[in-house]
């Protein structure tokens, strides 16, 4: 399989049990930073989504010991919602970097209470 390009975001849009089945339905938007990347990611025919998004949704099945329903979609955000996804994934860089400061067992700094 091929690299997927750098400037990805993954966003979960709908995380959903159901009721009356042992199963997850999933949609998630795949954004990219470049259009060129967008045919990068869905592939000739759209084979590379479908192989990422099957790959994906055994990892999640693993992960979670249940049937998954996984629809992805791939976007290039603009205005906007390039913004919105840009003050998000900002936010997870921050939760992350306080996790491997606090997993090291240092305190977080005063700029960073938890």
């Amino acid at each position: 399989m091929r690299e997927v390009p750098h400037g990805i975001a993954v966003v979960v849009e709908r995380f959903k049990e159901r009721p009356d089945k042992d199963l997850i339905d999933i949609d998630v938007d795949i954004y990219c930073e470049r259009k060129s990347h967008k045919g990068m990611i869905i592939g000739k025919g759209g084979q590379m989504l479908k192989k990422i998004a099957s790959a994906a949704r055994m990892d999640i099945e693993e992960l979670l010991g249940v049937k998954v329903n996984l629809q992805c979609w791939v976007k290039v955000p603009r205005g906007l919602a390039r913004q919105r996804i840009a003050a998000e994934l900002a936010g997870v860089r921050q939760a992350v970097m306080m996790l491997h400061i606090v997993g090291a067992g240092h305190a977080p700094p005063a700029a960073y209470p938890l």
